[in-house]
């Protein structure tokens, strides 16, 4: 069951290693450079070592990492395309279910990525995929990491005043998506 001291674990992981600032920006650049379509599979490849290590990992292997980062989207696409299809191709009630096939399919996504980094491609589309993503510590998971998610947006956005701080946002975002990964991990591990 996720736990007040998994949260706070997961809140301080990027922060637990000496070399933390380096990494936070590689991170933020690649979160910025994401932007630009070509650089994303590279930090989701970083976002799936996050799946797969107990420590914040470094960043190297760039190539390795990138196709990582291109099976990851392969697999949102896999997961996205069916309830899309219906959605496009249809009018209501088949628009509907087409609807809610699509969130089902954003619910179970993490699972799914989960299972990419630590199985492998066939894993992604498993029973147990779906599986994980049907439990209590599943749902809590999305929902801390949903809360965690808006809170650092609201503070980025309170601190937009100031000007500066709006060049942190892709730090902040590069953040929360550790966050998220890293308690969708203890959260699917905890079962």
């Amino acid at each position: 069951m996720i736990e007040a001291k998994n949260i706070r674990e997961a809140l301080k992981f990027p922060f637990e290693q000496d070399n933390w600032l380096r990494k936070a920006a590689i991170g933020s650049v690649l979160a910025l450079a994401s932007l630009l379509i070509i650089p994303a599979p590279l930090l989701l490849g970083y976002f799936m070592r996050v799946f797969r290590s107990d420590s914040m990992p470094e960043f190297g292997n760039y190539l390795d990492m990138y196709i990582e980062g291109l099976k990851a989207l392969f697999v949102i696409a896999l997961y996205m395309i069916p309830g899309f299809a219906i959605m496009a191709a249809f009018e209501g009630a088949l628009l509907i279910l087409g609807g809610l096939i699509f969130f089902l399919s954003i619910y179970i996504l993490d699972s799914g990525l989960y299972h990419l980094a630590n199985d492998g491609l066939k894993k992604a589309f498993s029973l147990q995929a779906l599986r994980d993503a049907f439990t209590l510590n599943y749902f809590l998971g999305l929902i801390v990491s949903a809360v965690v998610a808006n809170v650092l947006f609201i503070i980025w956005g309170f601190s937009t005043l100031l000007i500066i701080p709006v060049l942190l946002f892709p730090t902040l975002n590069f953040y929360q998506i550790v966050f998220r990964f890293r308690i969708m991990k203890e959260a699917i591990e905890a079962d």
